[in-house]
């Protein structure tokens, strides 16, 4: 009877520890969830921001002091970058070997993918122009051109890719002004015009690595190594 009780006792005190530890380990989680959210949210104007911590148990992480995984999602957020303003619909990060763990400020990771995903109407609004998609890779562009004094809004269409410094590169491109094809001449008139726009903004540490042209929504990825978080600020 005794060593029925005895082993009962342990079975207890073994379960209070486990309980603990995971109440620990979770709380500890939290903490450093909530610190990376407050960041980011800081440097953003409206919409929801989320973190997730991978791994577990978080406790092995925090005596490394270096997370594996973080997940940062945000969405419907405003940001400003130097002179430009504009709205994503949906930004999500992930960043691997998060180091140190306590001062998101000053943490860095080994490696950080992110996706920022927005509408074309967003788009247009961040370069300047109105943009549509009318292929898999390939885009029309409106805009104005001025020859021999007469202004008039032409629509150049283009394949499209993204250079890593942002930079939309246009190839195979075509315009029109009211129906009526317009001449090569013209059209890299209208490409010269357009260049110097055709910029997304840069986000340091990161390079754009690829593009996606849906038919709704625009999906830029981008990608580095040794990126601090404070760059997502």
């Amino acid at each position: 009877m005794r060593g029925l009780l005895r082993s009962l006792v342990t079975l207890l005190v073994v379960a209070a520890v486990v309980i603990g530890l995971f109440i620990a380990d979770e709380w500890s989680r939290d903490q450093a969830e909530r610190r990376i959210t407050e960041m980011v949210a800081a440097s953003v104007e409206g919409g929801s921001v989320t973190t997730e911590v991978g791994g577990w148990p978080f406790l092995v992480a925090r005596l490394a002091n270096r997370m594996d995984e973080v997940s940062v999602t945000l969405t419907d957020a405003t940001f400003t970058m130097g002179e430009i303003r504009g709205v994503v619909d949906r930004v999500d990060v992930i960043a691997r070997g998060v180091s140190p763990i306590d001062d998101p400020t000053q943490a860095v990771a080994g490696s950080l993918d992110a996706n920022i995903t927005l509408g074309w109407d967003r788009l247009g609004a961040l370069l300047g122009f109105p943009v549509e998609r009318i292929g898999p890779d390939r885009i029309a562009v409106r805009t104005s051109l001025t020859v021999l004094g007469v202004s008039a809004e032409i629509l150049v269409e283009a394949n499209v890719a993204i250079q890593p410094d942002g930079t939309l590169q246009l190839s195979e491109p075509s315009a029109t002004a009211a129906g009526v094809r317009l001449p090569d001449e013209v059209v890299q008139s209208a490409l010269d015009r357009l260049v110097p726009q055709l910029r997304l903004p840069s986000v340091p540490g990161l390079e754009y690595a690829g593009l996606t042209l849906g038919t709704d929504v625009v999906t830029v990825q981008l990608s580095g190594q040794d990126v601090p978080l404070a760059a997502l600020a």
